[in-house]
């Protein structure tokens, strides 16, 4: 993360010709009202949209507001690559389907003491839409830090193409994806259809969740997983694996000896089968 004192207003809208603007994971020092990081970053979505010739954009955006304003813009939604969303202070919930129809968005990366709830809309909403547009296409890292409030990231069931992702420092985290979504009730099964949560997935790190229970109800098939990171997860106690589920079993599974341990397996064979993936590693 790079920190920038001021940026001041009127100086990125001067720049007509602009093409290639990287601002992601930024963070402001100072409460300068004469720039543009001044507040929720509103006033930086403005000087962004007088940017006619843009091509590529990583930013960083820290209220609803601001984030509204940017996704009211089809040029800026089309040209971004990388997107943070930080703080978010005026707001409980994030609408995460707003950021399907992104097209080259392959990073996103989420930081809020203040969200509570990642809104995924009605269940049949949301499975048509996603299949209508191939929302979240190009998406394939996901990183969640210190989001306090949360309990779930049910919407990752849409990121088809996701390939690593990082979920740390989430105090209320119960479930990566819930079958008792609010909003979806016991449907995410059902639903999901020819869905395949996690199928192309890398790489899974999963760091300080005190009280994460589940990564998903059932097993899955891990086609492409190459390593599963857990470090203080420590009600964690069942992965959703069984004998079927990586392709050989080439897969590192790092975590600490106790929770290794501990880990509740599908039957003796998967437990067997997985018993030489395991890489021990410190909490220190």
């Amino acid at each position: 993360m790079s920190c920038l004192c001021t940026i001041p207003r009127q100086l990125i809208s001067s720049f007509s010709m602009l093409q290639v603007l990287r601002m992601f994971n930024y963070y402001s020092q100072g409460l300068s009202q004469d720039g543009v990081l001044f507040g929720g970053y509103e006033f930086l979505v403005e000087e962004l949209l007088c940017l006619k010739y843009i091509i590529v954009l990583t930013i960083t955006l820290k209220s609803s507001d601001a984030l509204g304003r940017f996704l009211s813009s089809s040029k800026l939604r089309s040209c971004t690559q990388s997107l943070c969303l930080q703080e978010f202070s005026d707001s409980k919930s994030l609408n995460v389907l707003s950021l399907a129809d992104m097209k080259h968005l392959h990073t996103l990366h989420l930081t809020s003491q203040y969200l509570e709830e990642l809104k995924i809309g009605g269940a049949q909403e949301v499975v048509q839409s996603i299949r209508e547009t191939h929302g979240f296409h190009s998406l394939h890292t996901f990183h969640v830090f210190s989001c306090g409030k949360l309990r779930d990231l049910t919407w990752l069931v849409f990121g088809q193409n996701l390939k690593f992702l990082f979920v740390a420092k989430c105090l209320l985290l119960e479930e990566i994806i819930s079958t008792a979504n609010r909003e979806i009730g016991q449907q995410v099964p059902e639903m999901m259809g020819n869905l395949n949560p996690f199928g192309k997935l890398e790489l899974l790190e999963l760091t300080d969740l005190q009280h994460l229970k589940s990564i998903y109800c059932n097993a899955l098939p891990f086609l492409h997983l190459k390593d599963i990171y857990v470090l203080q997860c420590p009600n964690l106690k069942k992965l959703p694996l069984d004998s079927n589920s990586t392709k050989e079993r080439k897969i590192v599974i790092e975590g600490e000896e106790g929770w290794w341990k501990e880990l509740q397996w599908e039957d003796e064979a998967t437990q067997n089968a997985f018993l030489p993936c395991f890489k021990s590693q410190s909490s220190s």
